[in-house]
């Protein structure tokens, strides 16, 4: 609901008697290149349900139903969330490391992009998985429980030395990754880091019209560039931690230059 109250806000309506046709329609066009098919409508099944609320529909002075009836989801459609390296390479310069803030969304953000690690995965890394004299980070990945072992680069390297000296709060919490207001307690399972790391994406001026932006963006520009490199699947599978490589084709079907250089040549008719 957070997204229509902040439009209807923006829109000067601040109770349900003020609320009209034009205003919800209004909204409903804001979704289209913001969100895929099943986003938009799971918001606004969520708001069908807040307006089917008794008290809420009786002060309403128009029906939703021609608004809202009806709703259907096209799974296969979606926004693009992969970006060129030149892109990713923008963004992450784009990020002020001359402050704390800066310095731990930064190495968050390479984490991503440079391992292609989930969201959660990146949240609840502790001190424990970084082996330094072998220079390796271990985990075992919170979405499928996979174990994955990767190699400690040097630039995650000096960036997470950077973060530990300069940046991270004293506390005993063995999580790297806490929040630097007090009480510096570890990232609650809700925290994707979306908003911050888009943000970086528009100061870099990187085009993310009817694209997503975001820490997937940034896993989803790994493997897309590793298949234009022409890496297998079933190591990009690896990389990014899927149990199968089926798992990982959603995330390179829009690879544009590889299906027409997998097309065949059409003959032209009487020759």
């Amino acid at each position: 609901m957070k997204p229509f109250f902040i439009f209807a806000y923006a829109e000067r309506c601040v109770s349900t008697e003020n609320l009209n046709a034009s205003i919800l329609a209004g909204f409903i066009g804001t979704l289209n290149g913001k969100y895929s098919a099943t986003g938009k409508t799971n918001i606004l099944y969520t708001i069908r349900s807040y307006f089917a609320c008794p008290a809420i529909m009786q002060k309403l002075q128009f029906s939703t139903s021609s608004f809202l009836d009806n709703l259907h989801t096209n799974k296969h459609e979606r926004l693009e969330s992969f970006y060129s390296g030149e892109e990713i390479r923008k963004v992450l310069a784009s990020v002020d490391r001359s402050s704390g803030h800066g310095k731990m969304l930064y190495l968050i953000m390479l984490f991503a992009s440079v391992y292609g690690l989930r969201s959660s995965d990146i949240r609840t890394l502790q001190f424990s998985n970084i082996e330094w004299r072998k220079q390796k980070i271990k985990l075992y990945q919170q979405k499928t429980r996979q174990y994955l072992e990767l190699p400690l680069t040097h630039e995650i390297c000096l960036a997470l030395l950077d973060y530990m000296k300069n940046a991270r709060p004293e506390t005993d919490s063995p999580f790297i990754f806490i929040k630097q207001r007090p009480p510096h307690t570890p990232y609650g399972d809700d925290n994707h880091f979306s908003s911050k790391v888009r943000a970086f994406f528009l100061m870099a001026r990187v085009d993310t019209d009817r694209k997503h932006a975001g820490l997937h963006s940034m896993r989803h520009s790994l493997a897309t560039g590793m298949m234009s490199d022409g890496v297998p699947i079933n190591e990009i599978a690896t990389v990014l931690g899927h149990t199968s490589p089926q798992s990982t084709t959603r995330y390179i079907w829009s690879d544009i230059l590889q299906l027409r250089k997998a097309s065949m040549e059409v003959i032209p008719y009487g020759k």
